[in-house]
């Protein structure tokens, strides 16, 4: 069998979740059987350095790497696995190869609901009434709705990440779609370590959330939050557009209990999980957010939103899930004054969080991935036989 190309970079200094996730799968890739590739602009991450079944397939970081990118997907695979928000280089390769007639299985992922920029509600209230609940839709350009439309109509097989988004996936590409979940690095994510003295119970609670700082992550609504609570500390991990305004907003106030710090890498983000009381996320358009598994992992009590149907919190379990802006003040307001509420519920996150440990995770994905290769060849043998039956 030829190498199953994955279409995201395999460099350490990439930490966008998709990309974390292919590395994660790959970094679990057996030594035998099918080899698996990936492309490296700069320096591997130290998990694939070494891997012996995967190749990393190195592109210059200059203008024209969408353009090499898309040369690179000309070669011979048994399969393309294109995760994620879909750039125009993954449509331009898969587009050559069917041009060509050298057509292979093109594997997606659906990792959250997207509509146009110009109008998303249009999209959104098409999802809600398949839902039976509000949903909301990231806002992106057209082109790029376009493009990652096309690819998932050119694809074998779309992978959605979680029973919620599958369901939506099936309204528009009906009988090619599957769920399978998300992994968490449990070695850099976990509550080992996590004692009362490091924010169980702390003199003043602490609330972290974990996004992009940008209008659509809802950042003002955090700031309102920390107004709400002073006698709570407030830190939102991350970086964006509305970061500078917000520091501004909130000295200009006298919020002086809430700071937005800027993204930490991995190993520092998890000891800031480790350290805080409770994880709030205010944006009410997601997939399966990856920072609702890793501040479970580590022992995180949390309040998100149910419009987009997270299975990494049970509501009333591991954190509460609500459904208006009233409701997630009220419910951070009982984790901020109940201690033994926010242990019980740090604790059942953790043990959630072991069954989503990418050693177990990734080789599901492993499977599927060959289990649509076989199917596809299957139909290939078929498909002949029968033109050959009927000559």
């Amino acid at each position: 069998m030829q190498p199953i190309l994955f279409l995201h970079s395999a460099d350490a200094s990439n930490f966008n979740p998709q990309a974390k996730n292919v590395q994660s799968i790959l970094a679990h890739w057996p030594a035998h059987g099918p080899s698996a590739e990936a492309i490296l602009f700069g320096e591997p991450a130290p998990a694939l350095a070494a891997a012996t079944n995967v190749s990393l397939a190195k592109i210059r970081a200059n203008r024209i790497w969408p353009w090499r990118v898309a040369l690179r997907m000309q070669g011979s695979y048994s399969a393309i696995v294109a995760p994620g928000l879909h750039f125009w280089a993954d449509w331009l390769g898969v587009a050559l190869r069917r041009a060509s007639r050298r057509a292979l299985p093109l594997i997606t992922t659906v990792e959250g609901l997207a509509g146009s920029a110009l109008d998303p509600s249009a999209e959104a209230a098409r999802y809600s009434r398949a839902a039976g609940h509000e949903v909301f839709c990231q806002p992106v350009a057209p082109g790029t709705l376009m493009r990652r439309r096309r690819l998932h109509g050119m694809a074998a097989h779309i992978i959605a990440i979680s029973p919620f988004l599958g369901r939506m996936a099936e309204l528009d590409f009906p009988g090619k779609v599957s769920v399978l979940p998300l992994g968490v690095d449990d070695s850099v994510f976990h509550a080992r370590g996590r004692t009362e003295a490091s924010g169980l119970v702390t003199a003043r609670p602490r609330v972290i959330s974990v996004a992009g700082v940008r209008a659509h992550k809802r950042p003002q609504r955090f700031l309102e939050l920390a107004a709400r609570f002073p006698a709570a500390d407030f830190a939102w991990f991350g970086d964006g557009d509305c970061r500078a305004r917000l520091v501004e907003e909130a000295a200009r106030r006298g919020i002086g209990n809430v700071a937005f710090p800027g993204p930490l890498a991995p190993d520092a983000l998890a000891e800031a999980y480790r350290r805080a009381d409770v994880f709030v996320l205010p944006s009410r358009n997601e997939g399966v957010p990856k920072v609702t598994q890793e501040a479970a992992a580590c022992g995180l009590p949390q309040v998100i939103f149910g419009f987009y149907e997270a299975p990494t919190v049970v509501n009333g379990e591991n954190g509460f899930v609500v459904w208006d802006d009233a409701a997630m003040a009220d419910r951070l307001g009982e984790l901020i004054e109940d201690i033994a509420l926010r242990r019980r519920m740090g604790a059942a996150g953790a043990e959630m969080a072991r069954n989503w440990a990418w050693a177990r995770v990734a080789p599901l994905w492993r499977g599927r991935i060959l289990e649509i290769i076989d199917g596809a060849r299957a139909e290939v043998r078929q498909t002949r036989s029968s033109a050959e039956h009927s000559t």
